[in-house]
């Protein structure tokens, strides 16, 4: 096996771990969309849930849940496997990310949230070496970037490992990322931040990239720089 594949998994593993002591609750919600074999399904054991309930619970917006923050930070190790692992139960790896900040998963106990920032390193790390595959392949950088900076509130550790890992692989990864910028640069990172605008880690990219790994970026045109300066100097 890979090693940073095999890193991921070690760190899923002590995700498990982390959260095996939530407690089950008694889960109700929306009678509509949910019957109550559902809500008895979920309000059991883990290890006995349907890959249906995981994925429909997955996608279910948050206010469809009596108590979504306990059901989620529950659930998070069985969604947060699935959707750094895709294949074919996998799940929206960025449905995910914004449910746990709705969770308040940067409020959660020290040891959930030191093991939730552990996948996330393993994942990115496993992503930037090409030992990640998906049900559509190898994910795109940009995407798990921006995954990565809503679960953890922070584009700056993400973006400190991408620059450190000088590899062919993380090169190309970059090249394509540079290559989308024509299109997206208007709206580096859309989604990444909260409507807190001290959240908006848009300018941190750009300077990042005219500067930290700028050596690196070929396909770099003067006027993806003016566009970046734009960036950087606007948000």
């Amino acid at each position: 096996m890979h090693p940073y594949r095999h890193a991921l998994l070690s760190a899923l593993d002590a995700l498990d771990a982390a959260f095996a002591a939530e407690p089950a609750l008694p889960v109700t919600g929306c009678a509509y969309c949910w019957g109550e074999e559902y809500f008895a399904e979920l309000s059991g054991p883990l290890d006995a849930l349907s890959e249906e309930t995981i994925l429909g619970v997955a996608m279910e917006v948050s206010d469809h849940w009596n108590d979504f923050p306990r059901l989620y930070r529950r659930l998070t190790p069985l969604l947060v496997r699935r959707a750094v692992l895709g294949g074919e139960h996998g799940v929206p790896a960025d449905v995910v990310a914004s449910r746990l900040r709705e969770a308040g998963c940067l409020e959660w106990a020290p040891g959930l949230t030191d093991a939730l920032r552990a996948v996330g390193a393993a994942w990115w790390r496993a992503v930037l070496h090409g030992e990640v595959r998906g049900a559509g392949g190898n994910p795109d950088a940009g995407e798990a970037l921006g995954v990565l900076t809503v679960a953890s509130g922070t584009v700056r550790p993400w973006l400190g490992i991408w620059a450190a890992t000088r590899t062919p692989y993380a090169d190309a990864l970059l090249a394509e990322y540079i290559a989308q910028l024509p299109y997206s640069v208007g709206d580096l990172g859309d989604g990444w931040w909260d409507d807190d605008p001290r959240h908006d880690p848009r300018r941190e990219v750009a300077a990042w990239l005219l500067r930290d790994v700028r050596d690196r970026l070929d396909g770099l045109t003067p006027d993806d720089v003016m566009a970046l300066n734009e960036v950087r100097c606007t948000f």
